[in-house]
């Protein structure tokens, strides 16, 4: 099985599930480096693997690959369905390209980590999956994510409560372009506000205006003065001439409203 890892807490027990089942010649990780995904993220996931003896396959999508892809940079409403087909596109011929490495030129099962929750908001990329003949084991069995989380931490997995993941494309408002100056500017804001202790974020990215979803039990903190000029430099650092409070807190896909 090839699974696809972004380093969340879904494809992280998907792996860790697989790894116990197929043993670890059977299985690889593969990985895409790419703009719209978080560099940290990228880096555990490359920890886990090294740390778990899985076989990880790094695939490098540039922006110059991505500016391509038709329906990504004017990003429609289904701009999700696009990215996706041709990210797993690239991810599976990346896989196919390496089966006389990985496993004697086995063919594989490719995976995702979709549960069932994600089922219930609106998903264009979720076509693309099913397009391509991605299974998603996770779903199929009926987990949610706080199923997932729950055995995640029975496993003593230490990501069990690790906030939910998206890509950086997700923070821009349909119908406006996606640049690569804007998603510099949103990983740059959230990784200040996470560096400053606040642990679930996004940044919506709305022109010269920073919006920042942030959970309701840590808003307050952000009034405290030297939180609140730490966060002003960094989006001033990132391009943003305002950054504002969402006063309705983190809310996932919000953007779909």
């Amino acid at each position: 099985m090839a699974i696809a890892y972004s380093g969340g807490v879904d494809s992280t027990l998907l792996l860790s599930v697989a790894k116990e089942v197929l043993g670890p010649t059977e299985l690889v990780a593969v990985t895409a480096a790419a703009p719209i995904f978080a560099e940290d993220e990228t880096g555990f996931s490359r920890k886990y693997c090294a740390e778990n003896n899985i076989t990880q396959l790094i695939v490098d999508i540039s922006w110059e690959m991505l500016s391509k892809v038709d329906g990504f940079k004017e990003n429609p409403k289904d701009r999700c369905y696009h990215c996706k087909r041709a990210l797993i596109g690239m991810l599976m011929a990346s896989t196919r390209n390496q089966r006389a490495v990985l496993a004697r030129g086995r063919n594989w099962t490719f995976a995702d980590g979709t549960n069932l929750d994600d089922m219930g908001d609106y998903r264009p990329g979720s076509r693309a999956i099913t397009e391509l003949g991605v299974i998603s084991p996770l779903k199929e069995a009926g987990y949610t994510k706080d199923d997932i989380r729950m055995e995640l931490k029975a496993r003593g997995i230490e990501v069990w409560d690790k906030p939910a993941l998206a890509c950086l494309a997700s923070r821009i408002p349909y119908g406006e372009d996606i640049t690569p100056e804007k998603l510099e500017a949103i990983y740059g804001l959230e990784t200040a506000l996470k560096n400053a202790g606040f642990t679930q974020v996004r940044v919506r990215h709305h022109g010269t205006v920073a919006r920042l979803e942030l959970l309701q039990s840590e808003m307050a903190r952000v009034l405290e003065p030297s939180i609140r000029v730490k966060i002003l430099e960094a989006g001033r650092t990132a391009g943003f001439t305002f950054v504002s409070l969402d006063l309705k807190g983190y809310e996932k896909g919000s953007l779909n409203q």
